[in-house]
């Protein structure tokens, strides 16, 4: 049991065993309760190695997913599915990916490539990882199930650029009818190698409308239902969709001594889900030191 003081953030530590392993079911799901409204933030530290994540309340985690992850990588792509309820079935379609490493899943002694179908049912506190073999992209993986889940994605560790600089790659991803229709991106800050932006969309033949020093326009495929591209770090982009779409948003490896960093991942929040208070907290690096720390609004 911890008291948590208004305007105040309470740090609870997990032990490192409740980290899933590899492909399969576990019980590894934690279910934090409160008395009043709150916000929770994860964040999966090693050293020299960290990401973090908003997480999620149960009334807002839904039923369709798509996942998200990042290639090239020089470690696999991962996703894991969180059980709140009893009996939950799951079905996940991995996508047919036409370019790139062909996607393979082991699981239950049955190998899963694009296309396929994995079915299975959960227990509440059960959890699901899937990670891929031969560093495939797993984004576009569509989860279904018949009753709310928590879905993660990411990677185990990885380069974003032409750098070794690595980390860690992680996200709660919102539901499918969380998704919008116009975001507002703003660049990483003290960079000037851009930024990497993923729009994954649940509509084949989305429309998509990139705004900043030019104007460009995409439409989303049928066969891979996201597109990704670099925004340039000088200046402020607008993206619209003519259909609901999740924008992630990737900080690149650091490049340069005078620009240091280490890859990150968010979950672009669409302009109707903005809110006019916020808290928040400033994790510790992960080498034990403090840096500094900015806010973009």
């Amino acid at each position: 049991m911890t008291t948590v003081v208004s305007g105040q953030v309470e740090k609870i530590e997990l032990s490192y065993l409740l980290r899933m392993s590899w492909t399969g079911i576990e019980d590894k799901v934690i279910l934090i309760q409160a008395d009043d409204e709150v916000v929770v933030y994860g964040l999966n530290k090693e050293r020299y190695s960290s990401d973090g994540f908003l997480a999620y309340p149960t009334d807002v985690i839904g039923y369709e997913y798509y996942t998200v992850s990042h290639v090239p990588s020089n470690g696999n792509t991962e996703f894991a599915i969180a059980a709140n309820y009893d009996d939950t079935m799951i079905s996940i379609r991995f996508p047919d990916r036409r370019l790139g490493i062909p996607i393979r899943v082991e699981y239950d002694g049955r190998t899963y490539r694009g296309g396929d179908v994995l079915n299975f049912t959960l227990q509440s506190y059960q959890a699901f990882q899937c990670i891929s073999y031969d560093k495939a992209d797993l984004t576009g993986s569509y989860i279904m199930s018949d009753k709310p889940v928590a879905v993660f994605s990411g990677n185990v560790r990885t380069w974003v650029g032409e750098s070794d600089s690595r980390d860690h790659l992680a996200l709660q991803l919102p539901p499918t009818q969380a998704y919008g229709k116009q975001f507002p991106v703003i660049p990483t800050p003290n960079r000037s190698v851009g930024d990497v932006i993923k729009v994954i969309a649940s509509v084949p033949g989305t429309n998509v409308r990139v705004e900043n020093t030019a104007l460009t326009w995409y439409e989303i495929g049928t066969m891979d239902n996201y597109l990704d591209f670099i925004i340039p770090s000088d200046s402020y982009t607008t993206i619209s969709a003519d259909q609901p779409v999740l924008v992630v948003q990737i900080a690149q490896s650091q490049q340069e001594l005078s620009e240091p960093g280490d890859p990150t991942m968010l979950a672009v929040t669409a302009t109707p889900q903005f809110t006019a208070d916020y808290v928040f907290s400033t994790p510790k690096y992960s080498n034990g030191g403090m840096l500094e720390f900015r806010v973009r609004i």
